[in-house]
């Protein structure tokens, strides 16, 4: 085994014992308790519902391994699976990889991804879904058959559409600009504007919803009196329609920082997801401007990273933006979601410019 990858799954592993042994007695431990108690229920509906499938599947695994924590350490290494394909796959060098651990090694990422939770169970078929993409993007032949991508794509949209959605499209999109007969420039544009048209659409199109449903549904969440309630934050943030649109940078930044400084002060344990929120959105900011200024710095736009950074980043944050707004936890939690999709293909693209930039180097030597 590699170095890096024994290091990571030294790290999984102590998250997974700290999740179930410290984290879980200061807090609730995600929807864990109850999917240990849940029964088996084996029908196409299982299949549907996401609540049902993992509740399935952890009752089967309990009945197999009789201790809760064995079922965890199930998940744990489950995840660590689909992180060592990916690894493996991307073939990059150990420093690089030194580099991807240490943010794999995240507290919130970390620990809900190393315990019983949809996390971790996605986190597999997120990673052979990256493996896919990273065959597209390289124009190589498919790491893994067409069935077990289109399985992985299904069950992260079942798992969590807020992710698979974004993932799907970007799919869809790199196969159509594998298309040779039309040139790749008209490509390009037709994918431009048929981004702008469709916004235009369901923005107007959802407007009713969000003021209809939406908004009366995010209001009972946020509302301390309210039986749906499971917000500890108080509502406020949306006051019309237009706002979920409007208020989607200031409430993206909210929902990936998780607890906020106030929060993290007033529960220092919250302080570790914080400075993690920080991290990742200042890496975030910090990628793309790099990306962006190298290529416009050598005149050449990659269409494969335009494409990413619309549906494999700016849609699936502004899709997830508003379930992390309702408190710390949720926040955490759902950025465990899409962290690792976002952070490893922002480094891809990353490392791409700076080989350019090093062979390029080399050849005027």
């Amino acid at each position: 085994m590699r170095k890096s990858l024994f290091l990571l799954l030294i790290i999984k592993l102590f998250y997974c014992f700290y999740g179930v042994f410290i984290f879980g007695k200061i807090t609730y431990l995600g929807d864990a308790i109850s999917y240990l108690n849940s029964p088996i229920t084996l029908s196409i509906q299982t299949l549907r519902n996401n609540t049902l499938l993992i509740s399935s599947l952890t009752a089967i695994l309990k009945k197999i391994l009789f201790l809760d924590f064995f079922v965890h350490l199930a998940y744990c290494l489950f995840s660590f699976w689909g992180l060592t394909i990916l690894i493996k796959e991307l073939k990059w060098s150990l420093y690089k990889e030194y580099i991807l651990v240490f943010f794999l090694s995240m507290p919130s990422f970390g620990m809900w991804t190393s315990v019983i939770s949809k996390e971790a169970f996605t986190c597999f078929f997120t990673c052979i879904a990256l493996v896919w993409l990273v065959n597209l993007f390289e124009k190589k032949p498919l790491r893994f058959s067409v069935f077990l991508n289109l399985i992985s794509l299904y069950i992260i949209i079942i798992m969590r559409p807020t992710v698979g959605v974004g993932l799907l499209l970007l799919i869809i999109i790199l196969y159509y600009f594998k298309i040779t007969f039309i040139n790749k420039y008209v490509r390009f544009l037709s994918i431009i504007l048929t981004v702008f048209i469709s916004s235009i659409i369901v923005y107007n199109l959802a407007n009713k919803y969000i003021k209809d449903e939406f908004l009366p549904l995010a209001e009972a969440y946020f509302d301390p009196s309210s039986f749906s309630s499971t917000s500890t934050r108080k509502f406020g943030f949306w006051k019309s329609a237009s706002d979920l649109f409007l208020k989607a940078p200031q409430g993206i930044f909210i929902a990936n920082l998780g607890p906020t400084l106030p929060e993290s002060i007033n529960k220092p344990y919250f302080m570790p997801y914080f400075l993690e929120g920080m991290l990742f959105i200042i890496t975030m900011i910090y990628l793309i401007s790099a990306i962006i200024f190298k290529q416009l710095f050598r005149d050449t736009i990659n269409p494969n990273f335009v494409m990413f950074l619309l549906f494999g980043v700016i849609l699936i944050l502004f899709m997830n933006y508003p379930f992390g707004l309702f408190n710390p936890g949720s926040a955490t939690r759902y950025r465990s979601s899409y962290y690792h999709i976002i952070i490893v293909g922002l480094l891809y693209f990353y490392y791409k410019e700076k080989s350019y930039f090093k062979m390029k180097n080399l050849i005027k030597d």
